[in-house]
């Protein structure tokens, strides 16, 4: 074997093969520029090299990898059988070998002639749309149940940059549309962009995040994006502010991608740019060819603006600069257009992002490319399908990534990170209706401090579930009558959990600083709480519509 792994690459293939030999799929999440073709060929020779009689089929999306896939595993693995199915490539389309690299659209034509395989390796695997009840199966999936017909025990290897899709939510596991059963039951590994650019296999990304002033609400929404012609009409205003922020941010940039709406928006941006060039689909073979080789030689064009065509597959180490001009509803795209410059090139400090629009602040809210906020459907309009006696909480964890937990239908905050469907919340209440307050209401309120003369605690029965916890019991000193009183809750680790538990941690280390840990019961609370317990200095209140007060927050003279 000639083919020497990095060690994230190895970790990843011992990850993915064991998976195999337990008889399930395997998903592997890899960022551009991970090397994914070195972990296909490595994981192709090892099942080959394992299974007698092994045979494995790749399906690539893009035609251009064909042959530089098969030459190699050629050249990695001398001793394997490769051969191509690609009709655009001009080479013989040859499926008899031990390993069969195939474009869709060709081998979805020759499938009648395939010995059955016991390894498919999918590529791009979001490509992949999960099996849904009553919808016509898609080229795709099509390939892999006539697959599964040969081979009832072939495994199916995905691999991809974006595990996710637009109006599915992920492909793997339950977080995603009610109806769907994706062929990926779990995650099997995911390679970070942090430990990448912490070894120096990717580009770092800085970032502008702009506001373009672009008001989109006149914009419908399609299948889950953006419609592309309203889209065009309204970024046409716009032209001219792409050629501002490269000479405002991105003066001392290299190479520049430009992702733009649609062909007429390209060519517009283009033609206002000097020393720029656009790029899209209504150009013939030849003239795409001519352009992009025109824009990677070193004294090209400086900016290429594009639409969707460039993506995925266009691998330029040079491109230190993407300026995103092209609102996108689909984390995915989004995603694909960064890693277009996340390369590493000799001379290239980093990658910087220009964000004409919401993209980041929608599908990266913690500016970290690792947590990528993916919306998960809810399906047929109660949160549930038929058979489903779950949801999943769409909230987000302390350290910005997405809850996902598995929840009942009913709940109405999320134990695990606090988040609250507001929707059942407004349904559980009867005879309630929603109603909307604005921002001059919110200001309207009268919140002022008082001082705290003492806190007790004592037990108290939800009503509602029966569980107990603590409520603590604060007197305010009111001047203008006599003493009153607002309330707090401390939720125990042995009634409740997740969040709920956390929340009351830390309230307890505030009431109770001799004391930092929360006993695990509530009788042990509160036979603390009796003789340890530190009121607050003052407590933050505002008085409601009947004169009672509540509670904004508490002070304490030592916060934790």
């Amino acid at each position: 074997m000639n083919l020497i792994l990095r060690p994230y690459q190895k970790e990843s293939c011992d990850k993915l093969w064991q998976e195999i030999l337990k008889g399930n799929n395997a998903l592997l999440q890899a960022p551009t520029g991970a090397g994914k073709s070195a972990i296909v060929a490595y994981m192709s020779n090892m099942l080959c090299d394992t299974v007698p009689g092994g045979r494995v089929l790749i399906i690539i999306d893009r035609e251009i990898l064909a042959s530089q896939l098969a030459d190699s595993i050629r050249f990695f693995f001398p001793g394997l059988g490769v051969g191509v199915a690609c009709a655009s490539s001009g080479q013989k389309i040859d499926t008899s070998q031990q390993v069969t690299i195939a474009t869709r659209q060709t081998i979805a034509n020759h499938l009648d002639s395939m010995e059955p395989v016991h390894l498919t390796i999918a590529d791009e695997a979001h490509l992949l749309r999960p099996y849904r009840e009553g919808r016509k199966l898609d080229q795709y999936a099509k390939i892999i149940d006539r697959l599964w017909q040969y081979n009832g025990n072939m495994r199916l290897l995905g691999c991809t940059a974006t595990p996710y899709r637009i109006g599915c939510g992920f492909i793997y596991g339950k977080a995603n549309h009610p109806e769907d059963r994706p062929y990926w039951s779990n995650l099997t590994h995911k390679i970070t962009y942090k430990e990448l650019t912490d070894s120096g296999y990717l580009s770092s990304l800085d970032g502008e995040v702009l506001s373009s002033n672009i008001d989109l609400n006149s914009v419908d929404i399609m299948a889950g994006e953006y419609n592309l012609l309203q889209l065009s009409n309204v970024l046409g205003l716009h032209i001219e502010t792409v050629g501002d922020a490269i000479a405002s941010h991105a003066s001392d940039r290299k190479k520049i991608m430009v992702f733009c709406v649609d062909i007429k928006h390209a060519e517009s941006v283009a033609e206002s740019i000097e020393n720029a060039v656009a790029y899209h689909s209504k150009l013939d073979r030849g003239e795409r060819d001519n352009v992009l080789e025109s824009y990677m030689s070193k004294h090209g064009p400086r900016v290429i603006c594009s639409v969707a065509t460039l993506t995925t597959g266009f691998d330029y180490d040079k491109v230190d600069c993407i300026l995103c001009a092209r609102p996108t509803m689909s984390p995915a795209l989004f995603m694909q257009m960064i890693g277009r410059g996340l390369r590493v090139a000799e001379g290239k400090e980093n990658c910087l992002l220009v964000d004409l629009t919401k993209n980041t602040e929608t599908h990266l809210p913690t500016n970290s490319l690792d947590n990528v906020f993916v919306k998960v459907p809810t399906g047929n309009g109660n949160g549930k399908a038929p058979g489903i006696s779950y949801k999943i909480c769409e909230g987000v964890n302390e350290d910005g990534s997405q809850c996902l937990a598995e929840l009942h239908p009913k709940v109405c905050i999320c134990p695990e990170c606090g988040y609250r469907f507001e929707s059942e919340i407004a349904s559980s209440i009867p005879e309630l209706k929603s109603v909307s307050f604005d921002s001059e209401t919110e200001q309207e309120k009268d919140i002022f401090d008082m001082t705290v003369i003492g806190a007790t605690i004592e037990p108290h029965k939800s009503a509602k579930t029966g569980k107990r916890l603590l409520k603590v019991k604060i007197e305010l000193n009111d001047n203008f009558s006599r003493s009153s009183y607002v309330y707090d809750w401390i939720c125990t680790p042995d009634e409740y959990s997740g969040f709920a538990v956390t929340a009351g941690r830390k309230k307890w280390r505030n009431f109770f600083p001799e004391s930092p840990e929360m006993p695990e019961t509530l009788e042990e609370c509160l036979w603390l709480a009796e003789s340890f317990i530190v009121p607050p200095s003052t407590a933050t209140v505002y008085k409601d519509s009947r004169g009672y007060y509540e509670l904004e927050k508490l002070n304490f003279e030592t916060p934790f």
